[in-house]
Order: structure tokens, then C-alpha cells, then sequence
């Protein structure tokens, strides 16, 4: 019983009670490891056992892609993928990462980035314009 309680209550303050913004920082110092800076205006991040959510607001990557908002859903319906959905100066995208795969992918609705900086790493498809990667 003792131990039930003491998962129980761990589990509690990781996912209630621990401080959100340390998971951010963390986030933000392993992207700038490989040499991506990326900032952001406003993090909310909603973590619970079943449903997590974060919606990041006002992006900023590489100091030249600007997303407005970007929203990360995971469930517990399907475990294995986070699905991405946002909003940026080239228009709506969505996204899934598949995480024991160790891959996702980025679907820009455009069929043109009117060559910018980072269209060489999307490739035209009949969905738009779309990012793949390993991690």
C-alpha cells in the first residue's frame, strides 16, 4: 500500500505540481545544442496522465521563421503520436510525430515557400509542401 501511495503522489507532483517552465528551458538548451535557437513569446503547458497539450505562441526559430501558434497534442487513445497543428507566415500546417519511430513530419498547406531560406528542406507533394525527419 505504502508503495502505491508513494507512485501515486510522485506521479501527482510531476505532473501537477512540477514547475512547467524548467521543461521549456530544457527544451529550448537541447535545440540550441545542434545549433537551432528558438524562442517563444508565451508557453502554456497543460500535462496531465491522459491528455497533454502545450500551445506555444509567437515563435521565433533560427531568428527567421516565424510560427503565430503552434499546439502539440498527445492522448492516450494513441500513445505513439503527437500530433502538431499551427499557424505560420507561410500559412496552416499539421504534423505527427511517431515517437518509437523515431520520425514525423511537417505538412505546410501551401504548395509554394516563395523561396525562402527553408525550402530547401520541404518537398512538394500533392498535400502541400512537407518536412520529414529522424531524431
Amino acid at each position: 500500500m505504502k508503495y502505491i501511495v508513494f507512485v501515486f503522489l510522485t506521479l501527482f507532483w510531476i505532473v501537477v505540481l512540477y514547475p512547467k517552465d524548467i521543461l521549456w528551458d530544457s527544451f529550448e538548451n537541447a535545440i540550441e545544442k545542434k545549433g537551432i535557437s528558438i524562442h517563444a513569446k508565451e508557453v502554456d503547458l497543460n500535462l496531465f496522465l491522459l491528455y497533454n497539450k502545450i500551445d506555444i505562441k509567437e515563435v521565433l526559430i533560427a531568428n527567421s521563421f516565424n510560427l503565430q501558434n503552434v499546439v502539440a497534442q498527445y492522448d492516450f487513445r494513441n500513445p505513439l503520436h503527437v500530433k502538431i497543428i499551427g499557424k505560420s507566415e507561410f500559412g496552416d500546417f499539421t504534423g505527427k510525430i511517431i515517437l518509437f519511430e523515431n520520425k514525423g513530419f511537417i505538412l505546410l498547406k501551401e504548395k509554394s515557400l516563395n523561396n525562402n531560406i527553408i525550402k530547401k528542406y520541404f518537398k512538394k507533394t500533392k498535400e502541400g509542401m512537407k518536412y520529414e525527419f529522424d531524431y
